[in-house]
């Protein structure tokens, strides 16, 4: 979130215990993740605005830490926006709580329907969330966020399964008032029936109009509607 003028801390890439396992994942040392320093302020003052900041939430790829994509998190609220990357437990390969404890993806990530279930688990998760930073932003004169959440006007993104997260949200939660899926395929009702609010593509090769998955998606989309192919991208 944007921050008041003023010194701290910087926080920390990730979590020891995350960066060990993300580490290891990648084949490289723990150390050259815990070393990476952020922009980004630990515990910082919000900075105030008349009627609150916009409000962005993001979800991960499948079996993905949230922390990998800060770059991104962190780009957003520099640009205005409180932005709230969502941990899914039990999906991510392990996420790290704030009083220390983590949970890892377990069995979970092994079942027929691993990704519907985390899909299913993962809507209930972002509305919990919506439902959090509402009342975080009702909350008493002296809470460090209230009347910091524009919550009339709050977007979703995220990538590959977290895209399909965000549009299966939308489609089901009014509060969500627009959406853009990075290069993520579509699960659910949401993928024939599409959106009538606005809804952005952002596609690795070959473009999305060569993915049947996603081009019938477009076609069911009746707000507005925006597509990026990145020509040369990979899915990661």
């Amino acid at each position: 979130y944007p921050r008041a003028a003023g010194k701290g801390r910087p926080e920390q890439y990730m979590p020891p215990e995350v960066a060990a396992v993300v580490a290891a994942d990648g084949g490289v040392p723990a150390s050259i993740l815990t070393r990476v320093k952020l922009t980004a302020i630990s515990d910082a003052a919000p900075r105030r605005r008349a009627g609150g900041w916009p409000v962005v939430l993001f979800s991960t790829g499948y079996g993905v830490e949230r922390q990998l994509y800060t770059g991104l998190v962190q780009d957003l609220a520099s640009h205005g926006y409180v932005v709230a990357a969502i941990d899914h437990p039990h999906d991510a390969g392990i996420v790290s709580f704030p009083d220390g404890h983590t949970v890892s993806i377990g069995t979970v990530g092994d079942s027929p329907n691993a990704v519907a279930d985390a899909l299913t688990v993962r809507i209930a998760d972002t509305r919990y969330v919506l439902d959090a930073l509402r009342r975080l932003d009702r909350g008493t004169r002296t809470g460090a966020f209230s009347g910091m959440f524009d919550l009339d006007h709050v977007g979703m993104f995220g990538h590959s399964l977290g895209g399909a997260t965000a549009a299966a949200t939308m489609l089901i939660d009014r509060r969500l008032d627009a959406g853009l899926d990075m290069d993520g395929l579509l699960f659910g009702k949401v993928g024939v029936t599409g959106l009538e609010k606005p809804f952005m593509l952002f596609s690795a090769d070959p473009g999305f109009r060569r993915n049947p998955n996603l081009a019938q998606f477009w076609g069911h989309l009746k707000g507005h509607r925006y597509a990026v192919d990145f020509a040369g991208a990979a899915h990661l």
